[in-house]
């Protein structure tokens, strides 16, 4: 690890600063997934920011083979002059040493009041043209931390997302936006909200007659709503609470109180509830925002000769996802005193596979052929001979310790076909490991193949880097994960046709604060795909099946069981995302709708079906399971956060293909 230190200098109130990290060493970076990844640092010590090397666009030749592997990276700081920090470390798998390049650019501005998407305003009077519909804008709708805006600028990032100081400025203006939203609606209606009965009348009107509401830019020009999140959760460099674009499909919100309940119910019912239907319009410029319109003013000619392409569906799902209390790891982890937090191993107990099964299913239903993929051929490449043979010849120690054989067998290239899966397919879902730049279904199972005494069964060398203490276990990955992951870089130049896509893992849905061209989701967009949908923060998934009693054991008459439910004809509940997933593809499927009335009806109806559900919680973080509760926990309060997060990119309006419907 290197650190390189710049400074914001003083007088400079508001400030950008522009990064670019270049990997000298990166003829591999394809092949093998090496790569660079950098932590910024404020003055203070605060981690700011996390940059991937694969989160950013690197140089290709016109044959789209890698030549430069790079990301550039901005961000805006507020009223925070100092000394910040640029660690720099390397992952490289055919070399012990690499070279690469830092440019810093610190850069003195008038205001914080800069889009993340610049111009993107330009595209709604064509999306309105074609929809018929009403232009509502305003310069005055941008947030940011500047005093123009909030009366003390906040120091530090410009950003909600990274400066929890900004949260209630931001959300008073946000809901401000609302109303005024509100009052344009109640205008159409011909309807007085004056007081509740109108209120409850409007709320009645666009229930049951909603309108499309598209946002045109980036979260700076038409900020989110900052939903409560649990302590566990937030965090800086992945985003601070809970940002969604619910607020602006919901017609009675109540404004987030902490002081009262970490849940923001409407007036009307328990569980929050979304009237319109939303959809945000967003890209990496203009330019991709242009084309998202087009594929959706187009579709029908885009997919006329697509035949194969409009039949077909991928449904994916990774490891690492599911957790098992070992009986024998979780009392020798208890004797090496580690983490009681921590002491779920990631271990298979069929909980993503019968998620995978439930999806597939619901997702054939409307006449499609689904490609179904699980663990390591889910990821979107896999290592060539040569890739493995360059790996194992790095020195001594991969000569002897380098499992290439094993690794050859489980995860070739000629095995995994994930990317062209994706490519291949109309509707996609998938379910992964995940950062704002990029998620990956390999996880635990592919790093822990990097290391294997001779003759070492891999199954146990997989156990050692799952329940080892990280300082311990961190010393046996490879760092083969890197490879086969969907990241900008591997994602920016797949041939997507115009999808509809849905992905379950943290923050790959983020783009409030983030430079768009490090997000994954605007990779894909700028691929080709028509419909995103994914999670702006830590999206929650229950690691046990149902039937488990008893969170410690390894589960396996409980797989059996559900199995042969499942054979009998009885799917297993789904919680969480899956539900909601399972509920939008059902109503593009059995109602014909187009995406934004599927995606709010989904929501809508998640919650009722989900909220007094109860089973053992999984991920390994703080207070989120129960052993003394033998019927496991509601976790509620990861049920509402898991209602909001979820935000949609594309035209609400599109409605895409299905066989079922014939259109």
């Amino acid at each position: 690890m290197a650190s390189h230190e710049f400074t914001v200098p003083d007088g400079y109130t508001y400030a950008r600063i522009k990064i670019d990290v270049i990997n000298l060493d990166s003829e591999q970076a394809d092949e093998t997934g090496e790569t660079l990844w950098s932590l910024l640092y404020e003055p203070d010590g605060n981690l700011l920011a996390y940059l991937f090397g694969e989160g950013g666009i690197p140089l290709r030749d016109s044959e789209g083979t890698l030549l430069e592997d790079r990301i550039h990276y901005e961000t805006i700081v507020c009223e925070k002059p100092g000394d910040y920090t640029l660690s720099v470390t390397g992952r490289f798998l055919t070399k012990k040493f690499g070279e690469y390049r830092v440019e810093i650019t610190v850069e003195k501005l008038e205001n914080a009041i800069t889009p993340l998407m610049p111009g993107m305003s330009s595209m709604a009077p064509y999306l309105t043209a074609y929809r018929k519909g009403i232009i509502v804008a305003k310069p005055e709708f941008a947030f940011t931390n500047d005093a123009s805006i909030i009366n003390n600028v906040a120091p530090g990032s410009a950003y909600t997302a990274s400066n929890p100081d900004l949260i209630s400025y931001s959300n008073k203006h946000t809901f401000k936006i609302h109303e005024d939203l509100n009052e344009l609606l109640a205008r159409l209606a011909g309807i007085s909200i004056r007081d509740d009965v109108g209120m409850k009348k409007l709320r009645e009107k666009y229930k049951d007659d909603p309108i499309h509401i598209a946002l045109v830019g980036d979260t700076t020009m038409i900020p989110q709503y900052y939903y409560y999140d649990t302590e566990d959760a937030v965090n800086i460099y992945y985003g601070w609470d809970c940002p969604s674009d619910f607020i602006y499909g919901n017609i009675d919100a109540v404004p987030r109180d902490d002081t009262k309940s970490i849940y923001t119910n409407d007036t009307e019912s328990y569980y929050p509830y979304m009237e319109n239907l939303v959809g945000r319009i967003t890209g990496w410029d203009v330019q991709d925002a242009s084309a998202v319109i087009a594929r959706t003013v187009f579709y029908n000619r885009i997919i006329n000769n697509l035949r194969d392409w409009k039949n077909t569906a991928t449904v994916q799902s990774g490891t690492g996802t599911d957790v098992q209390r070992l009986p024998l790891i979780d009392l020798m982890r208890r004797l090496m005193r580690v983490d009681e937090s921590e002491l779920p191993t990631k271990w298979p107990t069929g909980a993503a596979q019968f998620e995978n099964i439930h999806l597939s299913d619901d997702i054939e239903k409307g006449d499609f052929s689904v490609i179904s993929t699980t663990n390591l051929e889910s990821l979107q490449d896999g290592f060539t001979t040569q890739a493995l043979r360059k790996i194992n010849a790095a020195g001594i120690l991969n000569r002897v310790f380098f499992p290439r054989l094993w690794v050859k067998l489980l995860a070739n290239s000629q095995r995994i076909n994930g990317g062209k899966n994706q490519e291949n397919s109309n509707f996609i879902f998938s379910f992964a490991h995940g950062q704002p730049m990029g998620f990956n279904h390999g996880d635990v199972f592919i790093d822990s193949m990097g290391f294997s005494l001779p003759g070492l069964p891999g199954i146990i060398h997989q156990l050692l880097s799952r329940w080892l203490p990280h300082g311990i276990s961190a010393f046996l990955p490879a760092g083969l994960s890197s490879r086969g992951a969907y990241n900008v870089r591997t994602v920016e130049n797949m041939e997507m046709g115009p999808s509809v896509m849905m992905v379950e893992s943290c923050y790959v849905g983020r783009i409030d604060g983030m430079y768009p061209r490090n997000c994954i989701s605007q990779a894909y967009l700028h691929a080709g795909v028509n419909t995103f949908i994914s999670s702006s923060r830590g999206s929650p998934g229950p690691g046990y099946l149902d039937l488990r009693s008893n969170p410690i054991g390894l589960g396996i008459s409980e797989y059996a069981q559900t199995m042969r439910l499942y054979r009998q004809g009885t799917d297993p509940d789904l919680h969480l995302t899956p539900l909601q997933a399972s509920l939008f593809y059902t109503g593009l499927i059995n109602e014909n709708v187009d995406v934004g009335t599927a995606f709010r009806n989904a929501r809508n109806r998640y919650l009722p079906l989900d909220a007094n559900s109860t089973f053992y919680w999984s991920p390994p973080l703080t207070n989120s399971y129960d052993t003394d509760n033998e019927e496991g926990s509601k976790v509620l309060e990861k049920k509402y956060v898991n209602f909001y997060e979820y935000n949609l990119f594309g035209d609400p309006a599109f409605n895409p293909y299905e066989p079922s419907n014939n259109g």
